[in-house]
């Protein structure tokens, strides 16, 4: 598959403002708004706790600005709703988005939301659709890895019967992104290596993805060769700004990269391991990709061996051996035996793994022996 020999195209609306202290250009950004109130959409206490937010305040003085604090990692649907209706009472006119990707992606369903009957459930089952034009929002990350600053889809969960939801529409593409290192600097180095490896699996899958294009490809390629080098760096001198600042824009091109392709199998794959292993998203989107390499190269060896040079190796099989010791490298997990998943888990994730709106967009085609093909080459 060469794309570049096929009509393509690529569109995303979001306008960048990014580099070390841009958070100063917050109040720039939403003069270009309509509206004076403002909802803040976050969950990370550290935030208060080191003065954020009081400087959100200050920067945003001219604006009635109310805070939802009450996100959580993998944000379910019940949160959602309680974060719309605080949006409602407080007449939200504009979503601030800030934190990491489930604050992000909380704040997008809101914009969303609010606008469109005011019930989340609805809109997730498609007993309602999004006909109305989200809020206009601003979405400021604080770690380098889902990129959902740039992408037009929010993920929610129910936990309780083991369920993911995705809410998507060409609406749902944030007003801004407003990508500001420094942000990044307070996120321990665990943290900071699965959410890098998210980064590497959204470039990688909308590399080797059916739904790819010459301009979603430089993206990936780039961020590819980006993530591998930088992501040992930041995780081993955490607080240095200039290796932050390198992270946060390889994710910011791996988000531009699959905001047109979607994701694909190891994605597919990895929402069992977290719905029933509790396996952190970036681990579990990440522990795949080396055999997923190896997998897709019989589909096309060419397209992968390029995809093994941008991580540093000569071969598709020296590219996956290079993903398996960065993996090492950042301090996670290689194979499913460590994560706790035998096979059992294992027939679990082949079961539940097929999602057709991820695994269906992996380049060589996937049924459940293909995926159990994968999970196999990282068994143990």
């Amino acid at each position: 598959m060469n794309p570049e020999l096929s009509i393509t195209r690529f569109w995303n609306p979001v306008r960048i403002t990014f580099g070390p202290g841009s958070l100063a250009s917050l109040p720039d950004l939403f003069r270009e708004l309509p509206g004076r109130r403002v909802t803040l959409i976050t969950g990370q206490a550290i935030m208060r706790e080191l003065g954020i937010l009081d400087r959100i305040r200050t920067l945003l003085y001219d604006r009635d600005l109310a805070v939802y604090e009450g996100v959580e990692s993998n944000p379910q649907i019940i949160q959602a709703q309680e974060a719309v209706d605080f949006a409602r009472k407080n007449g939200a006119e504009a979503i601030l988005g800030f934190g990491g990707g489930s604050a992000l992606d909380t704040a997008k369903v809101v914009a969303a939301t609010v606008t469109n009957g005011g019930e989340v459930l609805p809109l997730l089952t498609k007993e309602r659709s999004l006909t109305a034009p989200s809020l206009p929002t601003v979405m400021a990350p604080t770690t380098a890895g889902t990129g959902s600053e740039v992408t037009r889809w929010a993920t929610l969960w129910e936990l309780e019967v083991k369920k993911k939801h995705s809410l998507e529409g060409p609406g749902m593409y944030p007003t801004h992104a407003l990508l500001d290192p420094e942000l990044t600097r307070t996120l321990p180095p665990y943290f900071a290596a699965t959410t890098g490896m998210d980064a590497l699996s959204h470039a990688m899958e909308a590399y080797w993805n059916r739904n790819a294009n010459p301009v979603s490809d430089a993206h990936a390629l780039e961020a590819v060769r980006r993530i591998s080098e930088v992501l040992p760096l930041v995780v081993r001198e955490p607080d240095n700004l200039e290796y932050r600042t390198r992270m946060l824009l390889a994710a910011l091109l791996a988000g531009l990269a699959f905001s047109n392709t979607k994701t694909a199998a190891a994605h597919s794959l990895s929402y069992p391991m977290t719905l029933h292993y509790g396996v952190v998203h970036g681990q579990a989107s990440s522990i795949t990709l080396p055999a997923l390499l190896e997998f897709n190269a019989e589909a096309d060896r060419a397209r992968m061996i390029q995809l093994a040079k941008a991580l540093g190796g000569a071969s598709v099989e020296s590219g996956a051996r290079r993903l398996q010791v960065l993996l090492q490298r950042v301090g996670l997990k290689t194979t499913l035996a460590e994560l706790g998943i035998d096979e059992a888990g294992i027939a679990l994730c082949v079961r539940e793994g097929y999602t057709p709106d991820r695994a269906g967009h992996n380049l060589r085609d996937l049924d459940a022996a293909g995926m159990r093909e994968v999970l196999e080459r990282i068994r143990k």
